[in-house]
């Protein structure tokens, strides 16, 4: 996350609603559970970054508490990262920073974007209580688990997970949908541990 709290998304995905005639009688854009003005939202997000630090407005750009201002020298090794995110929230690109600057220094990386979703959205595979599993959620927390399988058999025969197409090492997948639809649009590709390299290749 970006402790300085001024990616453009807020501004990007700034809430919207619109009134319409047909099925849908309104229309909602952008995150849809914060809907306060794009400055506002986040003057309120750096209130809460600041709670997080203690105060101390230096540990905001520090990149352990806050990996957006990652550097080449933060990344030692090969570990490989799965980030899940929502396409529409206000802070969606936080995650897309981070994800490119690790792919940026060779680390594998996975990225899901999910078009429409909110912040924290596996958390409600249920449906919201609408009786209805959300699958956005089902799926995230599906892939979660294929690439810890994944990462796991890579490092039990004796390596680490990596990008099959070496001159690309983010791997982005668009999770797309209709707005009250039940699969997704786009097939979905399985984290499979089909790429791997020895431990003891060079970084």
């Amino acid at each position: 996350t970006n402790l300085e709290c001024d990616t453009p998304t807020y501004y990007y995905n700034t809430f919207g609603s619109r009134a319409t005639t047909g099925h849908h009688s309104t229309v909602y854009t952008g995150d849809i559970i914060f809907h306060e003005p794009a400055a506002e939202n986040a003057r309120a997000y750096r209130q809460v970054a600041m709670l997080y630090v203690a105060q101390n407005e230096t540990m905001l750009k520090d990149p352990v508490a806050s990996p957006f201002f990652l550097r080449p020298s933060n990344v030692q090794g090969r570990t490989p990262f799965y980030v899940v995110v929502s396409g529409t929230e206000s802070i969606a690109g936080d995650s897309w920073v981070f994800a490119s600057k690790l792919a940026q220094q060779g680390v594998r990386v996975d990225l899901d974007v999910y078009p429409g979703m909110w912040h924290v959205f596996p958390m409600y595979a249920d449906g919201c209580g609408s009786g209805q599993p959300l699958w956005q959620a089902n799926l995230a927390l599906n892939r979660t688990g294929e690439f810890v399988r994944a990462v796991a058999s890579a490092a039990s025969a004796g390596g680490f997970l990596v990008s099959c197409d070496q001159s690309a090492s983010l791997r982005t997948s668009l999770h797309y949908g209709e707005p009250l639809g039940h699969a997704p649009w786009i097939p979905v590709n399985h984290m499979h541990a089909e790429c791997t390299a020895d431990s003891d290749t060079p970084a």
